[in-house]
């Protein structure tokens, strides 16, 4: 084994480690053979287990995010790397076999962040959406993104989102697995290793304090209060001071679809970094979805099975292409001012060039 090799697969660790995950729960361990040139990402499912994350989709989603930072950290080192076939589930291997010594600086990597804070609603040239066209047109025949900057696109998106907003806040599980991971015992602008700093929701002193009292609340009260209209027209006010949106459509539910579709949301995502633009998941639609397919029966109940495919099925006035393709992530993107905080990450192992394998290393607090 030479040391470039060992400091080649150390790259590549740290470069998957800044992948987006839900409420930063960096559901991914990796292992990695020196000696063989491999580094393996592997699902843990004991890092999301939040009501939102059934089947482990989201998970499935980051685990794509992850290898996609590593397939381009790669390129641009002038790596050779190929993935090897599985040889369990939920697990993806990558195989190194040249490496030069030649160091390429990737700033997206590290800039790439959530932005919650409302945006000023400034048009997109069409100079910088063909860039970021450009830049997503390599999709797997698996998915397929697609970028709308109409106002009627984002007045329609904000609607479906909302009433998403509302069905899936009407419950406490959700709400409590939410709360779990604002990382309230921190400091506001802390850039904590995992979960979310309070400072990065983008709300103002009482909205804050609102977000930690929800979580317990009866459903009742939150219904009769008013409480979920609020939740509602803060996200629909979001998506308004939008100036596009970027949808990765899927053709399936597969588990490989849901890891080709962290990849391509994750390339959406770079472009976007790098064309100075804000973005941030709005998946509360997706996440009633999933809930249908591979939810708690339960919930599933107390959630509302007609409401929630009322909702979907308003996608396909909204998008026509949702007719064949489930919508499976959605970006709102515009411009902003930088968040007010920003999560950081658990730190990559060190490896020397006397390594011959570090055994599975995790991203546990």
């Amino acid at each position: 084994m030479s040391a470039e090799i060992a400091r080649a697969l150390n790259t590549l660790a740290r470069a998957a480690t800044f992948a987006p995950s839900g409420d930063n729960t960096q559901p991914w361990r990796f292992e990695i053979d020196a000696c063989a040139g491999r580094i393996t990402l592997r699902l843990d499912e004991s890092r999301d287990r939040s009501p939102m994350n059934g089947g482990n989709r989201m998970s499935r989603i980051a685990c794509g995010a992850a290898l996609e930072n590593m397939h381009r950290t790669a390129r641009r080192h002038g790596w050779r790397v190929f993935e090897v076939p599985a040889s369990e589930p939920h697990a993806w291997t990558l195989e190194l076999s040249r490496v030069a010594l030649t160091h390429a600086d990737d700033a997206a990597l590290e800039d790439r962040t959530t932005n919650r804070r409302m945006y000023d609603g400034r048009a997109i040239s069409g100079t910088t959406l063909a860039a970021l066209r450009n830049a997503t047109a390599g999709d797997h025949e698996e998915v397929r993104t697609v970028w709308l900057d109409s106002k009627d696109s984002l007045k329609g998106f904000a609607k479906l989102e909302g009433a998403a907003f509302e069905r899936m806040y009407a419950l406490k599980e959700i709400r409590k697995a939410i709360a779990d991971n604002i990382r309230f015992d921190a400091p506001p602008n802390a850039r904590v290793e995992y979960g979310m700093p309070s400072g990065a929701l983008g709300l103002n002193g009482v909205q804050l304090a609102a977000s930690r009292l929800i979580a317990g609340l009866p459903d009742w009260l939150l219904r009769t209060s008013g409480m979920l209209k609020a939740i509602s027209a803060h996200a629909k006010q979001q998506i308004h001071s939008s100036s596009a949106l970027c949808v990765v459509l899927a053709k399936d539910y597969e588990d490989a679809t849901d890891v080709c579709v962290g990849k391509a949301l994750q390339r959406a995502w770079l472009a976007l970094t790098e064309e100075g633009l804000s973005a941030q998941p709005m998946m509360a639609f997706a996440v009633v979805e999933n809930m249908l397919v591979s939810g708690d029966e339960a919930l599933l109940r107390k959630l509302g099975v007609e409401s929630v495919e009322a909702i979907l099925d308003r996608w396909t006035g909204l998008l026509p292409q949702a007719a064949s393709l489930r919508p499976a992530f959605v970006l709102r993107v515009g411009y902003a001012p930088a968040p007010l905080a920003r999560s950081g990450r658990q730190p990559a192992p060190a490896l020397t060039s006397h390594a011959v394998r570090e055994t599975v290393w995790s991203n546990a607090p």
